[in-house]
């Protein structure tokens, strides 16, 4: 353990490319977990993601969601509804089954957010 990388999501394997990834957001750090996709869509936060034993999901102040399923089976796929809530952002942390982390930039709540 210990050690830990960062995800970029860029266009193409290119220096400029790798930098307007990161200038822009689109990366996450992991030890292990990886994040497929995060969607927000009809006042819900949407995750897929490698299997993992928990998720969770953070926003501002003491506001957050920690989901595990009750038999202990793994997640591939979670949702968090905030609806109405006046969220500013959501983080999603991944924790796999040998405590291993991922964790995702902040998400900014609004009309046109993008991921």
């Amino acid at each position: 353990q210990g050690k830990a990388w960062v995800m970029v999501n860029a266009k193409e394997l290119t220096v400029k490319s790798i930098l307007d990834s990161l200038r822009a957001g689109r990366f996450y750090s992991s030890m292990g977990p990886d994040f497929e996709s995060i969607t927000v869509e009809d006042e819900a936060v949407k995750v897929k993601c490698s299997p993992v034993k928990t998720v969770v999901f953070h926003g501002q102040g003491r506001w957050g969601r920690l989901v595990e399923n009750e038999d202990g089976s793994l997640i591939t796929e979670s949702k968090m509804n905030f609806g109405k809530k006046p969220l500013k952002y959501v983080r999603v942390e991944l924790i796999d089954s040998r405590g291993l982390r991922a964790w995702s930039n902040p998400i900014f709540i609004g009309p046109d957010t993008e991921i």
